[in-house]
């Protein structure tokens, strides 16, 4: 988008889209801002942050699958990327094993 990498266009030949710019808005936007706000999330160990993280992981393995399928190649960076999305999926805890809700559950049981 700001032309740091050259654009190539073998990148989009084969798909529907004229330029890199549109794939790069939705990537930025919707891929790294899922990931940012569920970061922010985390730090701020705020009540959602779990499910933020699931979801930010579940957009990075789709966009990833649709990647490959749109633009009919595989580089070693897309598997890299597919298995971030896949372990924060599967390695974010649910709200039953989190922490710091087993810590409230703990106090709450012991002021009773």
């Amino acid at each position: 988008m700001t032309d740091w990498i050259p654009e190539q266009s073998t990148w989009v030949r084969s798909t529907d889209f004229p330029s890199n710019y549109f794939p790069g808005v939705v990537l930025l936007a919707v891929v790294g801002g899922s990931s940012l706000i569920a970061a922010i999330a985390m730090v701020k160990r705020s009540e959602g942050w779990p499910l933020a993280s699931i979801v930010a992981g579940t957009i990075m393995v789709f966009w990833i699958v649709g990647e490959i399928a749109s633009i009919r190649g595989f580089h070693i960076l897309q598997l890299i990327y597919f298995m971030t999305g896949a372990l924060a999926v599967t390695w974010t805890p649910s709200r039953s094993d989190s922490p710091d809700l087993l810590r409230r559950r703990d106090e709450v049981s012991d002021a009773t």
